[in-house]
């Protein structure tokens, strides 16, 4: 075959092989520019359009390309924030899940109580709704010249079964 020269025993060389597994190896221990799943996504308040927290001690980091019109997303109308994304794992773990919050009254940095947040399962068909007034959303930059808003975030949801999740560690960047 051409490119490949024979050994004395009729064999190829093992060179592509060996090239071939030490990509892999790099690639576990390095990541190949993934994060991790037992890393929530670093802080930030540049607009980076990053949001992660933990649901139930899981990880859990939007997956959903940003793009205009569609995937997570962060918008402030009418001193409201809302905020939904998305996490999307078709293959392997089978996940499709989808956390919003609503908060009203945002005028700039502070604490604020959530209005409503929400948390989708949508391949167990289950939603989880906390009750609103009582969790807190913190805004730490909000940026109207650049239209940046970036903050942190917890909550707990329960669905009419009585089962619940507790998200918790949560921040977002975004631009809005």
């Amino acid at each position: 075959m051409k490119g490949y020269s024979e050994t004395k025993a009729g064999r190829r060389p093992a060179i592509p092989v060996a090239f071939m597994l030490l990509f892999c190896i790099l690639c576990g221990c390095f990541g190949c520019g993934v994060e991790s799943e037992d890393t929530i996504v670093a802080p930030s308040n540049t607009g980076s359009n990053i949001f992660g927290c933990r649901v139930d001690q899981r990880v859990w980091n939007s997956t959903v390309t940003i793009s205009p019109g569609f995937g997570s997303i962060a918008r402030i109308l009418n001193h409201g924030l809302l905020i939904t994304a998305f996490r999307q794992e078709l293959y392997g773990k089978g996940r499709d899940e989808e956390i919003s919050m609503q908060c009203e009254g945002v005028t700039g940095v502070g604490t604020y109580r959530l209005d409503s947040a929400t948390f989708i399962d949508k391949f167990a068909n289950m939603t989880y709704m906390a009750p609103g007034r009582v969790h807190e959303l913190t805004v730490t930059t909000l940026d109207t010249a650049k239209r940046i808003v970036s903050g942190t975030f917890s909550f707990n949801a329960g669905n009419p079964a009585g089962d619940t999740v507790r998200v918790t560690e949560g921040r977002f960047d975004f631009t809005y």
